[in-house]
């Protein structure tokens, strides 16, 4: 049983450590153009992926994915996101002195805008995708 379980635990973090690394890779080909906004699913598209699993183990996989890759986007350096929180706190710790609250508010409400507009036009394609 110990066996078991540690190569459980094992291939957990292995599969883990793959997941992070292909959403890093997602990521960095978004923005160096190397991605086909297609590919992109909002909660639409991820709602007829879940739905389209049959088995519980792909199932219980993809839940995995999409929570490994929710939690490293959100670690993001952009605004509006925990790592942009991180990003200010770190040039605080760099620089000692504090951001102007209004001049981080304004880019915190930029980055809140854009990441909505982006929500929207995912929103938007899962919509159309429903349709072909």
């Amino acid at each position: 049983f110990t066996y078991i379980f540690s190569s459980s635990v094992i291939s957990s973090v292995d599969a883990t450590g793959i997941f992070i690394y292909r959403t890093y890779i997602s990521v960095k080909n978004i923005f160096t153009g190397n991605f086909n906004m297609e590919q992109l699913k909002g909660p639409i598209g991820i709602t007829e992926l879940v739905a389209s699993e049959q088995s519980f183990d792909n199932f219980i996989s993809l839940l995995s994915v999409i929570s490994i890759s929710l939690g490293v986007t959100n670690l993001l350096p952009l605004p509006a996101l925990d790592g942009g929180r991180l990003a200010f706190l770190l040039y605080e710790a760099i620089t000692r002195k504090k951001v102007n609250a209004k001049v981080e508010n304004i880019i915190h409400s930029i980055g809140l805008i854009l990441l909505m507009g982006l929500f929207v036009f995912i929103s938007f394609n899962d919509i159309l995708r429903c349709f072909k």
